[in-house]
């Protein structure tokens, strides 16, 4: 080993030492809560409940494994459909009559919009208001639920819909309102959060005062809701749903796998669960049914199902975090050393540089540095330097790793791992690395000039093309939101990895990048220098940036995000040796070193 090489040894072990910390108590908080609440509506059980009461369904839904139902707000003019309460209009206003729970309700709502309202015996009257204002006033969760899922012993989750005229203190009233009738979570309904946008932080700020958890819908769009849930924390529960719509053209077993992944793959520790048939001769029992399928499969999985619960809070030691940014420093001056050794002096500013992004509010910047410095540093490993095929493959697949490992352990706080805060720069730390090990190959070759002065081959040209089409499809595929669509085959395929194996890997390294990687350097030992062999550990770079990334996903759990890296590494490692053993030699026979 080269005495440079000493100094990526030692940044390399600098970087998982102070990697420790963040990622034991990522772990820790992770083990600690893995299970997640299953929450069913009231009035989807209501409407097919048919002859038992509202309490008796969902009573039978809590013995298939329900652990909360969420309640919606109820409006004057609802209560009066259901026959609950009457309005009458008089010469100053309007009369409203009916039970008490409403009549008190009516009464308090008025008084915080400060409308002149007096009350007599089974009468609340509204003064001086416009009558046809009256009915769109809310007034709280439906009581009649709410007595409902206490007399099944389920926990109560708030559903209040945001409305035209809300000020600051009707948002207070509503949230205080709802816990006073036993809530124990808030989930927002509509297009935007309760109060938004002038008495948002009204809703933030009563919520901490009620204790009242947070949840948070994955994917959804909803005006507020990040705001709301970055004011919350640490009573915060990402919930995962999905809508009647998808439900009536999803497969009961398709529907039972993303409930299942979502808590599994992405920390989701809620479930608002819908049912796949709102019809039959007996919808109820088979709404339990699915429910009481879910529950089992989520044990199976290695999940538990109870009440909704946080992630707890906790924090890593600031010399942790200057500690892994000064090793991926280290690394950082290797890798420019190993190129251009005149600048070493002057690389030598990365060290202090990004120990001292790491140690500061700018550990995103320290994270993004990581994240480039070490999948180019294992770039530089396999193409640039000679050595054994086993060396080559250990820094080619372990660099990565450990930049990912990086990541992970500098951004591990709540707000990164409930998805409230991203990693800054996703597709650029997926794609940079593959570039920079284009740029590498074509320096192998000779540089660009003699590049564009050589002749063209229809070989040549073919593999161009196809590994341009395979980068660019990488490029157009990264990140969560990815436009590109997922073809049937692949998705028939994934599901087959995920019943088979613990975890399924990234198709983009058991399948591309880990097998080219370890095709190439078994190449480039025979031939070091090779088009052939630049040119696959090219495709290798796929693989190798997408361990890194598959770290970045920071709402996916440690755990499982380490398991699947490594069985992509043995997958791929052993498809590589499986394709070399059976046409490596016959295609790329021996001919002596070439530079």
């Amino acid at each position: 080993m080269k005495r440079t090489d000493l100094g990526l040894a030692l940044g390399v072990v600098i970087c998982l030492a102070g990697s420790l910390p963040g990622l034991a108590g990522r772990h820790r908080v992770e083990a600690s809560n893995r299970a997640a609440a299953l929450i069913v509506e009231a009035s989807t059980v209501a409407s097919l409940a048919n002859d038992a009461s509202l309490a008796e369904a969902l009573d039978q839904l809590k013995d298939a494994g329900a652990t909360g139902v969420s309640i919606g707000s109820l409006s004057l003019s609802e209560a009066v459909a259901q026959g609950r309460a009457t309005v009458r209009e008089t010469e100053i206003g309007a009369e409203v009559a009916g039970g008490d729970e409403y009549l008190a309700a009516v009464l308090e709502f008025a008084q915080i919009r400060g409308w002149r309202v007096s009350e007599s015996p089974g009468t609340v009257e509204v003064k001086g208001v416009e009558p046809s204002v009256l009915p769109s006033l809310v007034i709280g969760l439906d009581p009649g639920q709410v007595a409902a899922a206490k007399q099944a012993g389920l926990e109560i989750v708030a559903r209040i819909a945001n409305s035209p005229g809300l000020d600051a203190e009707s948002v207070r009233a509503l949230v205080r309102d709802a816990a006073r009738q036993g809530a124990t979570s808030f989930l927002p309904s509509g297009d935007s959060v309760l109060g938004f946008r002038g008495a948002t932080d009204a809703l933030g700020e009563e919520l901490k005062a009620t204790g009242t958890l947070y949840l948070t819908p994955e994917f959804a769009k909803i005006a507020g809701d990040a705001k709301v849930a970055a004011e919350a924390i640490p009573s915060v529960v990402r919930l995962h749903a999905i809508q009647q719509a998808e439900m009536d053209r999803m497969s009961d077993g398709a529907a039972m796998d993303r409930y299942v992944k979502a808590v599994k793959e992405r920390n989701i520790r809620a479930l608002l669960v819908r049912f796949p048939s709102l019809a039959g001769d007996q919808p109820l029992d088979d709404a339990a049914g699915f429910v009481r399928k879910l529950r089992t499969r989520l044990i199976e999985e290695g999940s538990g199902v109870r009440s909704a619960r946080p992630l707890s809070d906790f924090s890593v030691p600031t010399v942790a975090h200057a500690v892994t940014g000064l090793g991926a420093g280290i690394v950082a001056w290797w890798l420019v050393t190993s190129l251009f050794p005149s600048l070493a002096w002057a690389a030598l500013g990365f060290v202090p540089l990004m120990a001292g992004l790491a140690g500061s509010g700018l550990r995103p910047l320290a994270a993004f540095g990581a994240a480039l410095a070490l999948p180019c540093a294992a770039q530089v490993w396999v193409q640039v330097r000679e050595g054994g095929i086993a060396s080559r493959l250990a820094g080619g697949l372990g660099l990565p790793t450990v930049g990912g490992l990086c990541v992970a352990s500098l951004l591990a706080d709540l707000p990164h791992m409930l998805s409230l805060e991203v990693f800054p720069g996703v597709k650029a730390a997926h794609n940079l690395p593959i570039l920079f090990a284009v740029i590498l190959a074509i320096r192998a070759q000779g540089g660009f000039g003699k590049l564009f002065r050589r002749p063209v081959v229809w070989g040549d040209a073919v593999l161009v093309l196809v590994g341009l089409g395979a980068l660019g499809l990488m490029v157009v595929r990264s990140g969560n939101d990815s436009p590109a669509a997922v073809s049937g085959w692949e998705l028939q395929f994934r599901d087959v990895l995920d019943k088979v194996l613990y975890t399924r890997p990234r198709t983009k390294e058991f399948l591309i990048g880990n097998p080219a990687l370890v095709i190439g350097c078994l190449l480039s030992a025979r031939r070091f220098g090779d088009a052939w062999a630049s040119v696959l550990l090219v495709l290798g770079a796929i693989g190798q940036t997408s361990i890194t990334n598959s770290f970045c996903h920071l709402h996916s759990p440690l755990l499982l995000t380490t398991a699947r890296v490594g069985i992509g590494i043995v997958l791929g490692g052993i498809l590589g040796l499986v394709v070399w053993g059976l046409a490596g030699k016959r295609l790329w026979p021996a001919r002596g070193k070439t530079g």
